[in-house]
């Protein structure tokens, strides 16, 4: 490549290596340096060859389908870059290429415009001059230059160093350029470009040449030089000298050569020096940017060249005010924008960039739509404005291209994710998660807040200076500055990086032992604790007032991301570049934020200055933000190398804002805040200014009114009306304090900004009045002047606090001035000698020049603040705009109306007064408040801001107001959406349909459930709805159409939008809008589906009316069983309905239908019918003789209906057999298993089984259930239909019990013991019945009394199971026990006076042997046992032990008696020693049975004795039930008979009943007790005398201590003792006459005599009363008195005389039955009859004999069901026993074979465990159908109700799944495994019926959420 030369010595340093211009132009797109050597040709060879290529070709490669070219890329990247993603090294690379799309040169040569030069080139646009000067320009890039001579006069040549030439463009234009020398953005060095000065008239010309010769007198020989050298020529055009030095070395920026005062120049200079333009293909086609402005970029310095073209890292620019960093941030932005749009806008950059302004980012978003768009022409850009259509809320969900660059503030991307974040989570963002709730649970209304706009409930600074700070003085007794502790709470406390990773704010043990580095402003733990405890406060009173800040806010979005993981993804594809311009004003916590929205770090790119950081929450540092970076992508697999982590920072040192003078006392402000607080700053390169200038003036002394003179020169010949200043002059203060005290002095002369106001703003001059007098803590400047001089080397920075924000402020208001900077100090104090000293004499030079009061330059140089006289409106105006942006309204307000600016004052005084309205709103003054708002909506609407009347109206909730306020300015779509807001839904839907928004018309008249004019809204406009609209409204109408709020006229309308006649069908069905369904099958004559559906929903007087209908046309419909079933249920239900009336109730069936198929049930019916007349009682229903189950079940309800039972007036009618039947009919179905008597149940309920799965059961309005609510499922409603029966019952068994009671005190009276006994001597005055009992009475009340027994023990199961209501749990046990108590003492022998001996016999042989009297035996035993343990207290006597002993050997339990007494005898201490007194007393009589059988007469003899002994111990109580010791002795007097007497004998029949058979059971029926030997005979005559003295004593005993009222007891019954001495006579008599019968045959017995008188003298007792029976004269004669003593029983006991051989001693005694020996051994078999064949057990063959595993099944299953069997109880109170039924099916049809394997037991666990799961799946599918039909009753949102249908979907299809494999597993396929034997069918059967059971629950889980889902989206539109 040719090259130049300045000089000869120049010429000798050439490159090695000759490079081509193309070449170098290659390399430089690379980023690769020229190579120098062949060393480093061989290095830039191989990146290229390696790194670059594959960087470049990757994009490439992945578009294509060869899997080759992919791998082969992949592994060298993964070779060469270290395992980085390839992604975002592609793109970087591919970033590389921006610049050259960015500015692309027209030619070899660069040409640079002017400002002005652009300026008239643009002006001249639009002339016929444009073309040919475009073409000139083009042609001067191409290096054709045809110039028309040289610029200028020949006196002014000469002052030029390089020529200038002139091109002639026609009309009189000329354009002046020349030759110069600058860094080429193509070659990256130092190179001859064209530089185009103007383009100007042919009189401007030496104007022009002028400034230029002014510029150019700057510059150095050397540049000069290179100026003139002479260009390459090739191929008759020039080419560029190239200088392969860097030029930075010897051509610097010229423009900071020029040595001039800015004073000295005009604007036209500085415009002339200013920004030049490269000419790039963009100028080529102008015809393409008429329509816009267009703003081309200008050329960037080297540095900023670098700095927009860096890619590698992460990018930080810091710089001071005005040094051009917002620039670069923007023009980086651009040109990777471009970049990335070479491959399609699919693949371009999604780029946000923010701004602290919004008048900024407006700006910014107007510079960049420009930009682009001059660019790129005819590119579509929104530039964040894509989605921001009037009071939508904006979200990242598929953001369109065309908003990209996303240019905004933070407010509004943070107001953007908190709307994604609300969508994505389906809530408010701001609600309880953050620590805080809303009245009633409502959350804030964002609808309020314009987009990007703070919310009202948002505390910012200005809040809380207002509102918050005057509340926390109490805690500040530091009087710590409210700034300071402002931007501690939110940029420390609560905004610090590990808030935003704990996601809560510091804990004060946590801040107090912060690092001072980390949190400067506070060092002492004294002020830290103080600001703590002001958070605290400040927390607290937040939350009473519901409101937030912005580390609230922000920390709720990381909530938010934390909670939800797709949250993250959806942010970082919507966000790939971030950009942040001034970031030293954002919190750490929100640049955690934004770092968490993009993957690689290498894409967050910021600019600021920590020097400018005197935002009330800022706490910035660059190097905290470079860690932040750092530690956020340390594990980032996408940023390659570790350096790449890190981001490149970037310093700018040239100020293009102020000059040189300026920027020098900035500089050393900034020294200065290092050097003391080096922790809040960043060290930079010292700063430059771009033009030279003065340093500032600082006037001490000065009076505060000194600016209002005119002349500004302190003379009393000064005028005295008042100097305004102009627009870009301002004075500025440090607070609002100083600022009202300024202003009262000079009023409105000037605009007065505190400094924070002025922050972003540029003035040309700035007067800093009274900051050093108004110092807060003026000591800290005392040292500072030593700092500076290096004269002292450390500063008390943590005495000195405060002066960082002082320094800062200083700086601030220093960098504001371009031209003129004045201090102005009113105080002359010694206080400010430290800062003069400080400005004027610090090293290298003072950076102020002083003047006192008493100088004599004083007045002059205040001259130079002079005011602007030519004060323009239009700056004014654009004054007063940018300060209303930043909110100073009183500022803008003056601005205004120094311009007589009448919109923008009325602007600003509506903003006042709404701003007032504000205050005292939050005050509670509403009447302040109202007018205010009203002030301030009457001038918004003068100046047609409705929008800012219409927030200010929805803010006082007037939304009506709002919308009319819309609806009036023509906005109708606004209206709509306001009406809408009011729920005003039918005037939002006309504002929609005004304007044709059809679609919105139709969501809005849904949303306010306004269905009807829905409907017309549809039908009306389908022709213009879009299609997947109107199919979605129709689908959304089926709701109404199913809650049936559709008129008629409108429900047929939706119907004919449903599409053909099947899917109209298939929606009625599926969504069961029945009513709709029956009128539509009913239209088409579809009489069967119209029975059907009937059925199914229960409607049985419609469908048996359809019946009836179609029956008498000739038809019929439905089937078989579906006709009987809704006959049953017409029956019962008249049944029920009519009462005991039922006459004709099947008449008339049988009349209205004549198909013969159908009769049979109608006439099964009139014959149960027939059994209930109620005019006779011997037309008891006969039960037995019914087959139906149903209704032998309907009709024993009727039977037992209590109302007829309490009408019953005989036992023979009320304990009729029927009625037994009909009792265990409805007790054998209320206790069978449900599985098995459901379907009778609920159809005697009324509860109709539809066949619906998803309602398989209905309640008829008759039903008795409907009173009650339904249960949730099936299984509880046939638990509520066996309550509802089990009730009835317990009314009929209590109705039974009641009558049964009273018509026993009838059937068995009490009677007057004296009258039975012979004669009452009270007569007719007797309280008692004088009537004898006879036998029939006696077996009469027997059989009633085993009856009622047998009726109330036969419930015992009910009880137990718990199947009963309250009513009867509680009383059944007495009324059981009632009646127990009757029948134990109808068979307890007392005396033959109401007493028949054979009926008790008769019973008592029932009880014990029959099978039908089980329950009675079980029930009597219960109640002996119950005696023993719960009634001890009452039985713990002798008499009472024995009588419970003769009850248990009647019973056949003697044995358990025993075991039973010795347990409570030895188990309760407090009866043990009683307990071993009647263990022994007992034992004795068991002993006494043992001699018996043993025939053991001297131990017999013994045990007499010791009975006799033990009877003459107990006391009176103890012989409470008498009547057992008398049986005792009875039956001891009938063994010793049978032992003494050898002939014959005589015993009464009782005894021949009731003891006979006992001691052949003792004994033996083939021992009967034979005559003794004559030895051991004499012993048992002793004992028989022993035993008839002992009689004798105890009866002489009874008759001393009885006293006359005393009673004997039966169980709970009394009776008197007259009652049973009668019995105690005959016992005495009839064992004397067999005594003396047995003496008569051996003549033994010497002391008979002696005994006879004594049993005499018993019998002649008052007591006894037996005198008659004087036991004299002989054997005959004896007898026959005994047998006239027995004849007062009227024939209920008598004598039998007992032969045992042919000679008999009573052959005289006549009258008396006789039985022999054989006769009585005959009456044993009748007493005690057999088992029947059919219940005896089984013989085991040897064929049944179990091998070992079998032995092991049947232990398992034993095993199993034990220790399931309180699973099985449960089931018997629940309802899920039916699938017991399957396995005892099983068991039933099983062969052998099964019984004898292992698989029995896998059979029985695991088939009960799979069914049981399968029911419940079920019950779950009925629930869950049920509940989401029941939500689409009341859904109506869209979106709940689309999640309903997906649900329902859902649904169905579990029901099918769940049908199809209960069939699998039913009884019928189960028994056909089995029986062919295929038993490995089994297992897999169960496996499948887990996995369907397990995906339905989970079916079912999904559906809950989704029911959860909407329900709380309907609750939230409800809200809303």
């Amino acid at each position: 490549m040719p090259s130049g030369t300045d000089t000869t010595k120049r010429a000798t340093h050439k490159p090695s290596l000759m490079i081509s211009t193309e070449s170098t132009l290659l390399l430089n797109g690379f980023n690769l340096m020229i190579p120098e050597s062949s060393r480093k040709l061989s290095e830039i060879t191989e990146r290229l060859e390696k790194a670059e290529t594959i960087a470049i070709m990757q994009p490439f490669a992945r578009s294509f389908p060869c899997s080759f070219c992919k791998d082969t890329l992949q592994r060298g990247a993964t070779i060469e870059q270290d395992n980085a993603a390839t992604a975002n090294s592609s793109m970087i690379s591919m970033l590389r290429f921006g610049m050259e799309v960015f500015g692309h040169s027209c030619g070899t040569w660069e040409v640079l415009l002017s400002t002005p030069a652009l300026s008239n080139l643009l002006a001249l646009r639009q002339s016929r001059a444009s073309g040919t000067i475009q073409n000139m320009l083009f042609m001067l890039a191409n290096g054709q230059r045809h110039t028309e001579g040289l610029a200028g006069s020949k006196l002014l040549r000469q002052l030029l160093k390089v020529p200038l030439f002139l091109n002639y463009c026609g009309v009189d234009r000329f354009i002046v350029w020349q030759v110069d020398v600058d860094i080429s953005y193509e070659t990256k060095v130092s190179s001859q470009i064209i530089r185009v000065w103007d383009i100007v008239k042919a009189r401007e010309i030496d104007i022009l040449v002028e400034h230029v010769a002014v510029v150019q007198s700057q510059w150095t020989p050397e540049k000069a030089n290179r100026c003139r050298q002479g260009p390459i020529n090739e191929k008759n055009q020039t080419v560029p000298v190239l200088f392969n030095k860097d030029a930075h070395d010897e051509t610097t920026d010229f423009r900071k050569q020029v040595g001039l005062d800015v004073r000295s120049r005009n604007q036209y200079f500085f415009r002339l020096i200013g920004k030049f333009f490269p000419f790039t293909e963009a100028f080529l086609h102008p015809e393409e940017l008429k329509d816009i402005s267009p703003d081309y970029p200008y050329k960037l310095s080297p540095l900023e060249r670098d700095i927009v073209c860096h890619s590698y890292t992460g990018s930080i620019i810091i710089g001071r005010s005005g040094t051009g960093k917002t620039t670069c941030l923007l023009y980086k932005l651009i040109g990777r924008n471009l970049a990335s749009k070479r491959f399609g806008d699919d693949s371009s950059l999604k780029q946000v960039l923010l701004t602290k302004s919004g008048e900024l980012a407006a700006k910014i978003r107007h510079d960049v739509r420009r930009l682009l768009a001059t660019i790129l022409p005819g590119l579509v850009l929104d530039v964040g404005q894509a989605d921001l259509r009037g009071d939508e809320k904006p979200t990242f969900f598929r953001p369109p291209h065309a908003m990209y660059p996303y240019i905004c503030t933070f407010e509004e991307i943070l107001q953007r994710l908190e709307n994604t974040v609300a969508l994505a989570e389906a809530v408010e963002l701001h609600n309880p998660r953050l620590g805080w709730e809303m009245p009633n649970g409502q959350a804030h209304d964002n609808d309020q807040v314009r987009f990007g706009e703070v919310p009202e409930y948002c505390v910012d600074f200005s809040k809380f200076k207002e509102y918050y700070w005057p509340q926390l003085d109490r805690f500040n007794h530091r009087k710590l500055p409210l700034s300071l502790v402002f931007a501690e709470i939110m940029g420390v406390i609560k905004g610090s990086t590990e808030c935003a990773r704990t996601l809560r704010a510091l804990t004060c043990s946590e801040y107090l032992h912060r690092s001072s580095r980390i949190s400067p402003s506070f060092d002492s733990d004294v002020d830290r604790s103080a600001v703590y405890q002001m958070y605290q406060a400040y927390e607290n009173q937040k939350r009473e007032v519901h409101e937030l800040d912005y580390v609230d806010r922000v920390l709720g979005i990381f909530g938010s991301l934390q909670r939800t993981p797709d949250l993250k993804q959806i942010l970082t594809a919507a966000i790939d570049e971030i950009y942040v311009d001034e970031v030293q004003d954002q919190r750490p916590v929100d640049l955690e934020l934004l770092l968490k929205l993009i993957k690689d770090g290498r894409f967050f790119h910021a600019a600021g200055d920590t020097a400018q950081a005197i935002s009330q929450e800022s706490t910035f540092r660059f190097e905290d933000l470079k860690a932040m970076i750092y530690e956020r992508f340390t594990d980032n697999t996408h940023t390659g190398e570790q350096g790449q982590k890190r981001p490149e920072v970037f310093q700018l040192g040239l100020n293009y804002r102020s000059h040189h003078g300026i920027v020098k006392f900035g500089s050393l402000v900034m020294d200065l805040l290092w050097r003391t607080f080096p922790q809040t700053v960043d060290k930079l390169v010292p700063e430059e200014g771009l033009l030279c200038g003065p340093i500032p003036f600082m006037f001490i002394g000065c009076e505060r009114d000194v600016l209002t003179k005119a002349t500004l020169a302190g003379s009393k010949e000064a005028p005295a009306d008042k100097a305004k200043f102009g627009a870009e002059q301002v004075v500025l203060v440090r607070d609002e304090e100083s600022k009202a005290r300024l202003k009262s002095s000079i009023g409105d002369i000037a605009l007065i900004l505190t400094i924070l106001q002025s922050k972003g703003m540029e003035f040309d001059d700035v007067v800093l009045f009274d900051f050093f007098t108004s110092c807060p803590e003026p000591d800290g400047w005392r040292t500072l002047p030593d700092l500076a001089n290096n004269e002292a080397r450390e500063y008390d920075s943590k005495r000195y606090a405060s002066m960082c924000v002082e320094l800062k402020q200083l700086y601030v208001a220093v960098t504001r001035a371009r031209t003129k900077l004045f201090l102005m100090e009113t105080t002359t104090s010694e206080c400010l000698a430290p800062i003069i000293r400080l400005l004027s004499g610090c090293e290298p030079g003072p950076v102020v020049q002083v003047i006192r009061r008493e100088d004599t330059a004083f007045g002059e140089k205040l001259e130079l603040l002079r005011a602007d006289k030519s004060t323009d409106p239009k700056r004014w105006i654009e004054r007063g705009y940018d300060l209303l942006a930043d909110d100073h309204l009183r500022e803008a307000l003056h601005c205004f109306e120094q311009a007589d600016h009448k919109l923008g004052m009325k602007f600003v005084n509506a903003k006042i007064q709404r701003a007032q309205g504000n205050v005292c709103f939050t005050k509670n003054d509403t009447i302040g408040a109202m007018e205010a708002y009203e002030a301030s909506i009457a001038l918004f609407l003068e100046i047609r801001r409705t929008e800012d009347a219409v927030r200010i109206c929805r803010k006082m909730g007037w939304l009506e107001r709002a919308a009319r306020l819309w609806a009036d300015a023509g906005e109708h779509d606004k209206a709509a959406r306001a009406f809408s807001d009011a729920k005003l839904y039918l005037r939002a839907a006309e504002s929609y349909e005004y304007v044709q928004m059809y679609t919105e018309a139709a969501e809005v008249l849904w949303k306010g459930k306004e269905f009807n004019e829905l409907v017309r809204c549809l039908v009306g406009n389908r022709e213009v709805l879009p299609a997947p609209v109107l199919s979605m409204y129709v689908s959304l109408c089926k709701i109404p159409l199913k809650q049936k709020k559709l008129t008629p006229q409108h429900r047929k309308q939706v119907i004919s939008l449903l599409g053909s006649p099947q899917e109209r069908e298939q929606v009625l069905r599926r969504y069961e809008i029945n009513d709709v369904l029956e009128e539509f099958l009913l239209e088409g004559k579809r009489y069967d589906d119209l029975f059907d559906l009937k059925l199914r929903l229960g409607q049985i007087d419609s469908a048996l009316e359809l019946l009836i209908s179609r029956n008498k046309a000739g038809s019929s419909v439905g089937t078989r069983d579906q006709v009987e079933q809704l006959i049953h249920f017409t029956v019962i239900s008249r049944l029920w309905n009519n009462g005991r009336r039922r006459k004709m109730i099947t008449s008339k069936l049988l009349n209205d239908l004549r198909d013969v198929a159908i009769r049979d049930p109608i006439r099964q019916w009139s014959a149960a019918i027939a059994c209930l007349k109620d005019d006779s009682r011997s037309s008891t229903p006969r039960l037995d003789q019914l087959e139906n189950e149903l209704m032998k079940v309907v009709t024993s309800l009727l039977v037992l209906d209590p109302d007829f039972l309490r009408n019953m007036e005989h036992f023979d009618d009320l304990l009729s057999r029927p009625l037994q039947q009909a009792i265990a009919t409805v007790r054998d179905t209320l206790a069978g298993e449900e599985g098995q008597v459901s379907t009778v149940l609920l159809t005697v309920c009324g509860v109709w089984i539809t066949g619906n799965p998803q309602q398989p059961h209905i309640i008829l309005p008759w039903s008795p259930l409907s009173k009650a609510p339904p249960p949730k499922v099936s299984d509880g409603l046939v638990s509520a239909a066996k309550a509802w029966m089990a009730v009835r019952f317990s009314q009929s068994i209590s109705a039974l019990h009641y009558v049964s009671k009273h018509l026993w005190k009838s059937a068995s009276p009490l009677r007057c013991a004296q009258f039975l006994k012979g004669y009452c001597p009270r007569g007719q005055k007797c309280p008692w019945v004088h009537q004898h009992a006879t036998a029939d009475n006696c077996s009469t009340t027997m059989k009633h009394l085993v009856s009622l027994n047998s009726i109330f023990c036969g419930l015992t199961t009910l009880y137990y199971r718990n199947v009963m209501d309250e009513n009867f749990q509680g009383s059944f046990l007495k009324m059981r026990r009632s009646w127990q108590e009757h029948l134990v003492r109808a068979i307890t022998w007392v005396s033959a006076f109401e007493q028949d001996v054979a009926a008790m016999n008769n019973l008592l042989v029932r009880i014990r042997y029959d099978e039908d009297l089980s329950n009675v035996a079980a029930g009597l035993e219960a109640l002996l046992f119950f005696r023993l343990r719960r009634e001890w207290t009452e039985r713990n006597r002798y008499s009472s032990l024995v009588e419970q002993l003769q009850l248990a050997t009647a019973l056949g339990v003697e044995g358990r008696f025993f075991r039973v007494f010795w347990h409570i005898t030895a188990s309760k201490n407090q009866v043990r020693d009683q307990g071993e007194g009647f263990w022994k007393q007992l034992s004795l009589l068991k002993s006494l049975e043992g001699d018996a059988i043993k025939m053991n007469a001297p131990a017999f003899r013994e045990n007499v004795a010791k009975l006799r002994d033990m009877l003459n111990r107990i006391e009176l109580d103890g012989f409470s039930a008498f009547h057992s010791v008398t049986s005792m002795f009875e039956f001891l007097a009938t063994y010793l008979t049978f032992r003494t007497c050898g002939t014959d004998f005589v015993i009464p029949r009782s005894w021949l009943y009731l003891h006979v058979p006992r001691l052949y059971e003792i004994v033996g029926s083939n021992e009967v007790p034979a005559t003794a030997t004559v030895t051991h005979r004499s012993t048992y005559q002793e004992c028989f005398l022993v035993l008839i003295q002992t009689f004798c004593d105890v009866l002489q005993w009874l008759d001393k201590v009885t006293p006359p009222s005393h009673k004997f007891q039966n169980g709970k019954s009394d009776y008197p003792m007259s009652l049973i001495q009668p019995r105690n006579a005959e016992v005495l008599a009839v064992s004397l006459l067999n005594l003396k019968l047995s003496a008569m045959e051996n003549k033994a017995l010497p002391e008979f005599p002696k005994h006879v008188d004594e049993v005499r003298k018993v019998l002649e007792l008052p007591s006894v009363g037996q005198g008659y029976l004087h036991c004299s004269g002989g054997a005959a004669s004896f007898c026959q008195q005994i047998t006239r003593s027995y004849g007062k029983y009227k024939g209920k006991n008598e004598l039998v005389i007992i032969n045992r051989g042919p000679v008999s001693n009573l052959q005289d005694v006549h009258n008396i039955p006789r039985m022999s020996i054989d006769q009585v051994l005959a009456l044993d078999s009748r007493f005690r009859p057999t088992l029947p064949s059919a219940q005896k057990l089984p013989q085991r063959g040897p064929s049944e004999v179990f091998k070992a595993e079998d032995l092991e099944a049947i232990k398992k299953i034993q095993l199993w069901w034990r220790a399931r069997q309180y699973l099985q109880q449960s089931l018997m109170k629940q309802v899920k026993d039916w699938q017991l039924s399957h396995f005892k099916l099983l068991m039933a049809t099983c062969p052998d074979g099964i019984l004898r394997s292992g698989l029995r037991f896998f059979y029985v666990s695991r088939g009960f465990e799979t069914l049981s799961e399968l029911a419940k799946a079920k019950d779950r599918l009925a629930s869950t159908h049920t509940s989401i039909m029941s939500a689409c009753e009341v859904m109506t949102e869209a979106s709940a109700y689309e999640a309903l249908d997906r649900a329902l979907t859902r649904i169905l299809d579990i029901e099918r799944s769940l049908d199809s494999i209960a069939g699998a597993v039913s009884d019928s396929e189960l028994r056909t495994i089995i029986r062919d034997g295929e038993f490995s069918k089994i297992r897999p059967r169960f496996d499948e019926v887990d996995l369907v059971v397990k995906q339905a629950h989970q079916g079912f889980e999904e559906i809950e959420v989704v029911l959860k889902e909407a329900y709380r989206s309907a609750a939230a539109a409800e809200e809303s």
